[in-house]
């Protein structure tokens, strides 16, 4: 069966390592390629995409091989099929948060649409479908062009907002996160980048690396080490201070760790943030702390 390699869509995909890349050719060559390309018709176009098994088809062409199998699906109502590719990569690898959150940054631009096409016509379905006749004014599904049991409502309402908070959903990761990795993504820095997607550095610390500390939140660049109240007065108070400065450095310490760690429920992970955001005002009255 013909069909066409948008690179629009192959570069969606995150690149392999070398050992990975060599694993997969071995087995190419040795067994043939195993696993079906999947393709997906574009009934307005006409033709028929690659959206999963890029690498093994350029494998095939590199080996001229000419045996290989396609299968193709139909994408589940209202998703393009770049949330598919997306998607299908997440579920198979194991990612960290900057990985996480870079590989559904990548559909930022489809998402906005999506939006955008609701807002426009009140309808929920993928901007690849025909829209109804008749822009939604109400609740009720007659306004919409559809019968009641047609309408696709699998996109929850809460995600017509912000695009940032609709990565993160998808992505399980806060919007913090999404918004840290857009900035390391816009820093410029290659260096950076390049040790981000490949897992050798954690998302925070990519972060700060790219980010002037003047621009940093307090609880980002807080350093115990560093941080003293403005005036120190009696002894007393210097032990206070420093017994209240390990205590509040262990605290805030232990809360990143949790707010980070990918094994934690979600809902522990929004325990943790909110603790950092009460210790942020903690931070800032011990700052301007003035013993009398």
């Amino acid at each position: 069966m013909k069909f066409v390699v948008r690179k629009e869509f192959k570069d969606l995909i995150p690149p392999s390592s070398d050992d990975e890349s060599a694993g997969l050719e071995k087995s190419i060559l040795n067994e043939g390629c195993r696993d079906p390309l999947v393709l997906w018709f574009d009934e307005e176009e006409g033709e028929h995409f690659l959206i999963d098994g890029h690498q093994r088809y350029e494998i095939i062409q590199r080996l001229g091989l000419k045996h290989y199998q396609t299968k193709v699906i139909k994408l589940p109502k209202g998703m393009e099929p770049e949330e598919w590719i997306v998607e299908n990569q997440f579920s198979r690898r194991n990612l960290d948060t900057y990985q996480r959150a870079n590989l559904f940054l990548k559909l930022k631009p489809v998402l906005a649409a999506k939006a955008e096409f609701r807002r426009a016509t009140g309808y929920f379905g993928s901007k690849n479908e025909k829209p109804p006749t008749v822009l939604m004014n109400s609740s009720t599904p007659a306004n919409t062009g559809l019968e009641a049991d047609s309408q696709d409502l699998s996109v929850p309402a809460e995600e017509v907002g912000a695009t940032r908070k609709m990565i993160a959903q998808k992505a399980g990761v806060s919007e913090d996160s999404v918004r840290k990795a857009e900035i390391i993504n816009n820093s410029g820095d290659e260096e950076i980048i390049a040790k981000a997607n490949a897992g050798e550095i954690s998302l925070n610390k990519a972060y700060k690396a790219v980010t002037k500390p003047e621009q940093l939140s307090m609880v980002d660049r807080w350093k115990p080490d560093t941080f003293k109240p403005k005036i120190l007065g009696e002894e007393k108070d210097k032990i206070w201070y420093e017994k209240f400065r390990n205590y509040l450095s262990s605290k805030i310490a232990t809360a990143k760790n949790r707010r980070d760690n990918e094994m934690l429920k979600r809902e522990e992970q929004i325990e943790a943030e909110l603790t950092l955001f009460v210790l942020r005002d903690v931070i800032r009255k011990l700052t301007e702390f003035k013993p009398k």
